[in-house]
């Protein structure tokens, strides 16, 4: 998704473009640490990927905030 650099929203920023390895975590949020131990501990020294410099990010596709329970895409570079 994009928007034009001339829009007026606060907290934004331009996110660097490449290859992101992407884990999409359905589950509470405070399992949402055991995911990520995961995913640097198993996961990526398996893959053979290593993590790039630039920023990760998370992609929210739902929050129950009455349960806890979330869907987010846990984005990360890698090269």
């Amino acid at each position: 998704m994009s928007i034009a650099g001339d829009v007026p929203f606060e907290n934004t920023c331009t996110i660097a473009g490449g290859k992101c390895a992407v884990y999409a975590y359905k589950g509470l949020g405070k399992h949402i640490y055991a995911a990520y131990q995961t995913i640097f501990t198993v996961w990526l020294p398996q893959a053979g990927y290593v993590l790039d410099d630039r920023s990760g990010f998370d992609i929210y596709r739902m929050v129950d905030e009455k349960s806890g329970y979330m869907e987010l895409d846990i984005c990360l570079p890698v090269k």
